[in-house]
Order: structure tokens, then sequence, then C-alpha cells
């Protein structure tokens, strides 16, 4: 299924992002692209739906040359992805979201592990936390710079930690073949899985950097935790293998990197651990964790370009 593609050759991408947001954050997002190298002219294109953009916004964005197309149904993630992967015609997807800001050399990074190795069909993302802007937010860096600390060692980096949907890219000709089930909640380990199914070549690139607004009140981030808990039970329904053995995790990596945050940060490092409790004791309801139309958590988008 992979494209005998010969190594190095310089390949074409595009950068897809779907949203049923529509903020200004899609602005910061678009322009740390374009900003980025090798970013200045590649076609972007956004699927959205629920919140309509806002005239000023999406004058903004037709002056940045982004596509954007508006889908009177809402859909679920999943299916806004399945309609950008369709209609690429470019080598490799770049998949983000409305609210990532990217490294200079993030899509540069990306397109080398791609141009180096013609057998590669998925890279993954290194990503980290902006900047805080109050406690909470701090706090939840701590569950963002560990588990990729971890993913970076675990496996030279191809395991499901890593495999976040911030920022996912795959040879296109390859992801054409995944089969996107539209009302998936999980969409990233789903994506991962689809990857493995298809006996998939996995390589990740930690100086490909993609930074994120972490939660900053405990509310934005109930409904992610929730339903990452619920993920196994969800996934394993759609898939005719045992998955148990890929949510098995280093336990001594995690160990590891746990205690060298906690010397560097003490009291974030206790926060984090009572948040992650509280997580588990306050786990949203079947019925609302596993709804894939779920609530935007607000305080993530707010990025400024």
């Amino acid at each position: 299924m992979v494209n005998s593609m010969s190594a190095n050759k310089k390949l074409s991408f595009c950068v897809g992002i779907p949203t049923c947001y529509g903020g200004t954050s899609l602005i910061a997002t678009v322009k740390s692209i374009r900003q980025s190298e090798r970013g200045r002219d590649c076609r972007i294109r956004i699927i959205s739906d629920r919140n309509p953009i806002a005239p000023a916004t999406m004058d903004l964005l037709y002056r940045l040359g982004v596509e954007v197309t508006w889908n009177e149904k809402e859909g679920s993630v999943q299916k806004k992805l399945k309609q950008i992967i369709d209609s690429c015609i470019e080598d490799v997807l770049i998949t983000t979201q409305d609210d990532i800001i990217f490294d200079a050399s993030t899509i540069v990074e990306i397109m080398k592990s791609f141009e180096s190795d013609p057998e590669v069909t998925m890279v993954t993302s290194r990503i980290a936390p902006l900047p805080p802007e109050n406690f909470f937010e701090a706090a939840m860096g701590v569950g963002v710079r560990v588990p990729f600390r971890v993913a970076r060692q675990w496996n030279h980096g191809m395991n499901h930690i890593s495999a976040s949907g911030r920022c996912m890219s795959f040879k296109t000709s390859f992801a054409k073949h995944f089969n996107i089930l539209p009302n998936m909640v999980n969409g990233d380990m789903y994506l991962y899985l689809e990857n493995k199914r298809l006996n998939g070549v996995h390589a990740h690139n930690d100086n490909s950097i993609a930074y994120i607004r972490c939660p900053q009140h405990f509310k934005d981030h109930i409904g992610p935790s929730s339903r990452y808990q619920i993920s196994h039970g969800e996934l394993q329904k759609y898939v005719d293998w045992d998955i148990s053995d890929e949510y098995k995790l280093p336990i001594f990596l995690i160990i590891k990197e746990m205690s060298r945050e906690f010397l560097f940060h003490p009291i974030l490092s206790v926060s984090y651990v009572a948040i992650f409790i509280a997580t588990r004791l306050k786990r949203q309801p079947m019925k609302d964790a596993g709804n894939w139309l779920w609530k935007t958590d607000l305080s993530t988008k707010n990025i400024k370009a």
C-alpha cells in the first residue's frame, strides 16, 4: 500500500483542520503554520460546522490563503477528518486542530521523517504546553511534559502515547485506506490502531513540536479526561483484536519522569496528581463521555495570533 518513493524526494503536503468552534484561535493556528518553514505556500483546508466562523475571521482566513468548507449538518471530528483525507491530493496530510501553535520547524521536521524514509506512513509530533496563565494550567503542564518524555523513550516513540490528534501526519495514499468511523469519540488512538492494522510504519519526530493551551479550569479538563478513560472500552468494540497490550504503560519510565518533574516542580507535580485523582473520581457518565458531540473546552482556545 505504501508508495514507492525514493528517500529524500521532496513531497507535497496539505494541512487539514477539522473544527466545530470556529473562533479566532483559528487565526493564531493558521498564522503559525504560514510563518513556519515550508508553511508559507502550502494548502490549508478547514472543515467547519456547529458554530459559524465570524465574517471578520473568515476574511482573515481567506487572506491567509485558507480553503474553508462549511458543513450544514454537524458531524464528528472523524467525519470532518475523512472529508479532508478524501479531498487531499498531496503526498502527505498533516492534521491538526484549531487551537495549536506550530513551532518554526514543525513542518520541516514532519516532512523530513517522510522524505528520509519512503516506508513511513504515519508521523507523530511532540506536544508541549504554552506558558501558563494560571496555576491550574501550570499544573496541567505536568500532564503534557511527562507523557511525551515517556513517549519518546518508549520503543523509540512508536507507541500510543505519542499519537496525539493535536498533530498527526499521514502518507495520503495510505490514509485513504483507513476505515474511519464517523461517530468515533477517541479518534487519535483509533488512527494509531488503523495505521497498525494496515501494517503501516510509525515514526515519531520529537523535534516536530506543536504547542497547546492546557485547560485553565477543572471543568474544561474533565471532559477530555473522561473520554480518554473510556477509550479502551469504546475502541475494543470497533477492532477485531485484543488491544489490551496497546494500553499497557512503561511504569518504570513513568515513575522516573514523574520523579524528575517533582524534582524541578514539586508543588505543580503534587497538584497534578491531585487533579488526576479527581478526574477518576468525577468521571463523566457514559452518556456524556461517549457522546461525539461534546462541549467545546473554551479555555484551551485562549491563544493569540
